[in-house]
């Protein structure tokens, strides 16, 4: 078996080479090949001329064989390697990492080269910015309800059991998303502390649907005795999580980066800007014209998160679809069924 490693040209002209690495494990890795940049031509064994492309064909690659590149110029410069990818993906992911990221920064604040490892590196500056890149990134997500964070979470509820585990990233709910999805009527709650002791003083009858709170990261639904089983509930929230790995790119699974070639899952427009802001906040320089550049990427930035329904000022229905809650959200039989 073979796979076939492709690439954009870097845009630099001063670039010479690239210098493609290989691994089973994208930890560690061994260098398969360098190809040279020029000519892009038909004469360049390594350029794909009808895509405008770099390959390279690796005869022992597999599926689940991991690689990275890395730029070297005409002074023998090398750039930092490129997040690990695999064939028939991009070393260009969706997000930056926290190398890329940092790295752009420091060059604007006028730090100069930040190294091949930042989240390793021993400058005093380096090791200033990436710790302001963690707080940055805990902060952007109690900002705002960021679409590529939500997610939805569903159980089914046990017959007698009334307490059930919030996700492991749970930071916020996503207000009147909670449905039964089994008898298709909305989930009653959030409840109040009051509301939920009073239902506990009362007698338990017959239930066809259940009542919800959120207390210590877990969910109580009531009835809390005979609980009904069978139900399948589900809801929808913001994730508190917004760091990914090379191993799972595509998944985010902690809520600060560890090591460099963490993706950042923010715009990398807004973190250069957001991360320039604070560092030169905390070295007690002039922010007025970065404090303005921070404001606008933000702007822009929650502008383009998510589209937005129209509003009307009647009372007319203009999405096409009925209200959420109403007589259609009745069952037509069985209504009041044990």
């Amino acid at each position: 078996m073979s796979t076939r490693v492709t690439w954009q040209p870097s845009s630099d002209a001063a670039i010479f080479s690239y210098v493609l690495d290989e691994s089973a494990d994208a930890v560690t890795w061994s260098n398969l090949d360098t190809i040279i940049d020029a000519p892009r031509d038909g004469t360049n064994a390594n350029y794909d001329v009808t895509n405008a492309v770099f390959f390279y064909t690796h005869a022992a690659g597999t599926a689940s064989t991991w690689y990275r590149l890395a730029a070297v110029d005409t002074l023998a410069q090398q750039s930092a390697w490129s997040p690990a990818f695999q064939a028939g993906g991009s070393p260009v992911p969706p997000w930056e990492t926290v190398q890329q990221i940092v790295e752009t920064t420091a060059m604007d604040v006028g730090l100069g080269d930040a190294g091949n490892d930042v989240m390793a590196s021993t400058d005093a500056n380096i090791m200033q910015l990436c710790s302001l890149l963690k707080n940055m990134g805990r902060n952007l997500v109690h900002f705002r309800n960021w679409q590529h964070l939500r997610k939805e979470h569903t159980f089914t509820t046990v017959a007698g059991q009334s307490i059930y585990p919030m996700p492991a990233d749970f930071m916020n709910m996503i207000d009147q998303t909670w449905w039964n999805r089994t008898n298709r009527l909305p989930v009653g709650g959030p409840i109040t502390g009051q509301e939920w002791q009073f239902l506990r003083a009362r007698l338990v009858g017959v239930v066809f649907n259940v009542l919800f709170r959120v207390q210590q990261r877990q969910i109580y639904v009531y009835p809390v005795t005979s609980t009904p089983g069978g139900y399948e509930i589900a809801f929808e929230y913001n994730s508190a999580y917004w760091i990914s790995t090379t191993g799972t790119p595509d998944t985010a699974t902690a809520n600060a980066p560890t090591l460099s070639t963490d993706y950042v899952w923010y715009d990398p427009f807004l973190m250069v800007r957001g991360l320039k802001l604070a560092f030169l906040k905390a070295k007690g320089f002039d922010t007025t014209a970065a404090q303005q550049d921070y404001n606008e990427a933000l702007s822009l930035v929650q502008a383009h998160d998510s589209p937005m329904a129209k509003l009307s000022l009647t009372s007319r229905n203009i999405v096409g679809i009925e209200p959420l809650i109403g007589q259609q959200s009745v069952p037509i039989t069985g209504f009041g069924s044990p």
